[in-house]
Formats: structure tokens, sequence, C-alpha cells
């Protein structure tokens, strides 16, 4: 069902909707969306509900309740072109404190209009995005002033306006305008307007005078990124998805204290740390838990100070010494809390320069073994792959242990032995060379080759004993 829209006082609206028809809808319940609760705003926005667009009211309300909830951003996704002016600013800044209070990150999503009255709820947000087709702007106030004077008399009609003073008639359709009448209504927009001007400037960091600058015109794409409007162009997902990386590099980053305590606690009982390192971080322990003491302390000390300080006069009497005095503590856990910070990130650097150095010896330890056991020559593929996995001292001692594969020699017989002719061993019926010289001559011509090591033959295990192949 569409109904149309009808103002009522001051409107901080895009001028197209006046008197539109909108779609009689309730608001949207809040959502949920990755690490979000979204909050849907759409249509004209007045100060009461229920409305055939939205209420500050019922935004108030899902908005504390989204600050009531475990996701950490509080996403508002805007397709409004403004409303009433009343409940306006205070509806933003509530939303502003309500997020602030609750530790929310605030995020809004423009998809078609977010003008006037709905920028105003906008630009309190810690960013604000907006697709490039989207209408953002329009700030400003307007209001209108009917006089239907000249209506009534072709009507035949005359009104009496009976008041208690010269401005009770103000706005009424059936009184003539004045020219005061219409300095007072422009007076009220104006001051409005001022304040509409100095929430944006202060909310986006715009100088006022830049905001009145805009006059109230509505920018889209590029001119609203340049103009200082929006901090984003790009669709809901694409918001979504950097929502998501943004808060996974944030968690991985962060280190709140209870893991910081949690790491030097587990830094002190690492053994493969050096001592050093774990007297570095038993100490920014200890420093750490001094500096809760004394914040403990200072915040006792700075409530009694509240309760005693109700009497103006013993406050005004403190001493410059005692001044000079605070000024010193301040100083003092100033330099505690730096200190602790820079133990903390010394013990955390010492320990991440150990770790790199020990993974470091283990990959030289490796590249030793390998090459301790390719250089002995005579180690099976089944004992290197196990002595891969031993300390290097282990590997060196039983690499000793096993016989190295010595060198084929020629024998002296085979040195003074003269060679008759022959075809080949076994091819004729000739003169044939003892299998020894025979052997040894293969050798020599490369013909037959000889190793020595560790091998293996069904069950039995061979030691230094050769091992023939073409």
């Amino acid at each position: 069902m569409m109904r149309q829209y009808h103002p009522r006082g001051p409107q901080a609206i895009e001028p197209h909707a006046l008197f539109e028809f909108f779609p009689s809808e309730p608001p949207t319940p809040n959502g949920a969306r990755g690490i979000a609760t979204t909050i849907t705003i759409r249509g004209p926005l007045v100060q009461h509900g229920p409305s055939w667009g939205d209420s500050y009211e019922s935004i108030r309300e899902r908005i504390e309740a989204a600050c009531g909830e475990s996701p950490p951003v509080v996403l508002l996704r805007i397709d409004s072109p403004g409303g009433e002016v009343a409940g306006c600013f205070d509806t933003a800044r509530a939303i502003r404190s309500a997020c602030d209070h609750a530790g929310k990150r605030l995020v809004v999503h423009v998809e078609g209009q977010c003008c006037s009255a709905a920028y105003a709820l906008a630009c309190v947000a810690d960013r604000i995005t907006a697709s490039r087709t989207a209408s953002i702007g329009s700030i400003g106030v307007i209001a209108a002033r009917l006089d239907a004077t000249a209506s009534d008399a072709q009507m035949g009609h005359r009104f009496a306006l009976i008041t208690s003073g010269s401005r009770k008639a103000d706005g009424n359709p059936h009184s003539p305008l004045e020219s005061g009448e219409l300095l007072v209504h422009q007076n009220e927009v104006d001051a409005l307007a001022s304040e509409f001007f100095e929430l944006v400037a202060s909310s986006r960091g715009i100088q006022k005078a830049d905001v009145q600058a805009f006059e109230a015109a509505t920018f889209r794409g590029d001119a609203a990124l340049t103009a200082g409007l929006v901090d984003e162009l790009g669709s809901f997902d694409h918001l979504m998805a950097s929502l998501d990386a943004e808060h996974t590099k944030n968690r991985e980053n962060q280190m709140d204290e209870e893991k910081v305590l949690a790491l030097l606690r587990a830094m002190t009982e690492d053994a493969q740390l050096s001592e050093p390192s774990r007297a570095r971080a038993r100490r920014a322990l200890a420093a750490m838990a001094e500096a809760d003491e004394e914040a403990t302390a200072e915040t006792t000390a700075e409530s009694e100070d509240d309760d005693e300080g109700d009497d103006e006069d013993d406050a005004s009497a403190k001493s410059d010494g005692d001044d000079e005095d605070d000024q010193a503590e301040d100083e003092d856990e100033e330099a505690t809390a730096v200190s602790t910070a820079t133990a903390v990130e010394l013990v955390q650097r010492s320990a991440a320069l150990e770790r790199r150095l020990i993974k470091l010896e283990r990959q030289q330890e490796a590249q030793e073994r390998k090459r301790l056991i390719k250089a002995h020559g005579g180690v099976p593929s089944g004992l290197a792959q196990l002595l891969n996995k031993k300390p290097l001292a282990e590997v060196k001692a039983l690499l000793e242990q096993l016989p190295k594969p010595r060198k084929p020699k020629l024998g002296d017989a085979a040195a003074t032995t003269t060679v008759s002719a022959t075809r080949g061993e076994g091819e004729c019926d000739g003169p044939q060379l003892p299998p020894d010289q025979a052997r040894a001559m293969r050798l020599a011509m490369g013909l037959e080759r000889e190793s020595f090591g560790v091998f293996e033959e069904g069950n039995t295990l061979f030691l230094g004993a050769p091992q023939r192949g073409a």
C-alpha cells in the first residue's frame, strides 16, 4: 500500500519527496550479516511512530538493541529522502553516544538516497559508503506557508482569527502573508539549518562555511566523495567484505593485556629460550603487575579525592608543592607505563629472534646430516631415512661405525699377466685368463663396475662386500 507524505513543520528533506507516495510498511527488523548488526532505514522520517516511513523513536530503539548484541559493528542501510527536523539532531547525537558507550563501530551504507535528515543520522558514523548512483546531501531546512485568502475570497468565505497575541496566527492559511511573519519563519529555518551545518561539520571534519556553501545541493558518485560527504564508493557486498577483512586483521594484530600476560608467562617457562630471555620476561611481568597496582591505587585515591573535593574551599587550598608532587607522580606513572610496554616489546623481539635462530640451526643440522650420509657413500636408503631423524651427534657416531666402501684395485697378478689373444671368455676353446684376472681386466676396461658398502640381499645384511653390476 502506498501513502502520501504530508509534512508537518520545518523539514530536513529532499524537496522532490514532498507529497510523494511511499510504501506503507513497518520498519524492517534488525538483521545480522557477518560481524555487523544491520539496521534498515527507509522512507520519510518523522519524530514519532508508527508511520508509513520510519520514526526517530523506532530508529533509536533498534540501535539501542543492536548495541546490546555481540557483533562489534552497527551498520545502517539508508535509503531515505529525509523528513522532520523535530527530533532529528537529538537522534543523531543519541546514536553516536549509544555506539560509543557500547564500544560499537557505527558504519553507514547508502543504497539509494541519504538526504537532509537522513544524512544528519548518517554523518555521525565512523564510515560512510555509498553506491555510485546514490543521492547524497540536500543539507538544509525547508518550510512552507500557505496563503489561502485569495481562494477563500473566491469561494465567498471570510475568516476572523481571534488570537491572544500578534504572532499567534502565524502560519494560519486563512491569514494573509506579512513580511513580519515571513521574517520569523526565515529566522527559524536559518537557526535550524545552522545547527544542521554544525552537526555535519563537526562529524565529518568539514568547515561549517563549506557545508553551508553546498546550498543544500545533492551529490552523486565522485562528487559526493570529493565533497567529503562519503568515505568510499562501492556496493554493500564490497563493504561487508572489507569489514570482515579489517576485523580479521585487527583480531590478528590485537594483543590485549591478558594476551600479553599469557605470552610472558609462557616465555618464562619456554625451555627453548635462553635464561636471559626468560629473565626479561619475568621482569616485564613484574613491571606490569606493579603498574596495575599503581593504577588501582590511583583510582582509589581519585575516588577519595572526589569525595573530599565537594568543598570548593578545600580544592582551592591546595599548595603549589602538592601540584608539583601530583605532576611528578603522573610523570612517574607515565614512565612506568612506557617502560612496561618497552619491556614487553623487547622480550617479544628477543623471543622471536631466538626462535628464528633455533629454526636456522635445525635447518643447518639437517643439511649437515644429508652431507655426511652422502659423503659416506655406503648407507642404504632405508638406513638414511632413519638417520635423518636422529640428532647430528648420534648420526656422526653411527656413520663412524659403518665401514666405508673401498676403491677397487688391480692385484699384482693382474699387473704382470700376459694376455693372449682370445675372442672372449667361453667363446673358444683357446687359452683363457683365470677368473680373478679376467674380472680385474673387465673392471679396468669399464666393462664391469664394483661398489662397496652396506647392502641387503633378502634377509641378509652385507657390510663391505662387493656388488656387481654391468
